[in-house]
């Protein structure tokens, strides 16, 4: 009984934690290759589209950042994911950087 009541507390303690804001996402591809019409159709939403090179690749990410009396704003990861996968990226996630404290 008690192993089940810490199961489920940690399984509940690690989904409020996976979703994050961010300042910096894009989609991907279950290949691991950026999907920047994807990214593009996303962030048109809401964002600017900038470029980003890693590497020897460059691809597309969406920026969104504002802080003001409210507090900060950015890119929700679980809902770039949703949005990403709803726009034709069959990546499992989004992937995103430069995590913003939200108050």
């Amino acid at each position: 009984m008690k192993l089940g009541i810490i199961l489920a507390s940690l399984s509940l303690t690690s989904a409020v934690q996976a979703c994050s804001v961010y300042q910096h996402c894009h989609c991907y591809n279950s290949d691991g290759v950026p999907n920047d019409t994807a990214t593009a159709a996303v962030c048109k939403e809401f964002g600017e589209l900038r470029d980003k090179t890693d590497g020897d690749r460059t691809y597309k990410e969406c920026y969104f950042y504002k802080f003001n009396f409210f507090g900060s704003q950015g890119i929700g990861n679980c809902q770039m994911r949703k949005s990403c996968q709803i726009r034709g990226a069959t990546g499992d996630d989004s992937s995103c950087r430069k995590k913003i404290t939200i108050w």
